[in-house]
């Protein structure tokens, strides 16, 4: 069972572990397979869009919550 699905498609600030350091990251939740997280990042460089995907081990995430707070918030009220 995927943990994290409730995250696909969002932007994402993840924390993990590599190594003894703590590492956060932030990008788009691509994909959950059930044992990894897949996090997406585009940028421009040199004219082009260039996208960095990477792999992340359940094992090694210590927090995830979302980038962008005002996704989830309500419409105000008229």
């Amino acid at each position: 069972m995927a943990r994290f699905s409730d995250f696909l498609g969002r932007r994402v600030q993840l924390h993990y572990r590599a190594g003894s350091n703590a590492v956060p990251a932030t990008g788009v939740l691509v994909g959950d397979s059930g044992r990894a997280v897949f996090l997406e990042e585009s940028f421009a460089q040199h004219s082009g869009v260039k996208q960095f995907r990477w792999e992340i081990p359940y094992q090694c995430i210590t927090k995830v919550e979302d980038d962008d707070p005002m996704v989830d918030a309500a419409p105000a009220a008229d």
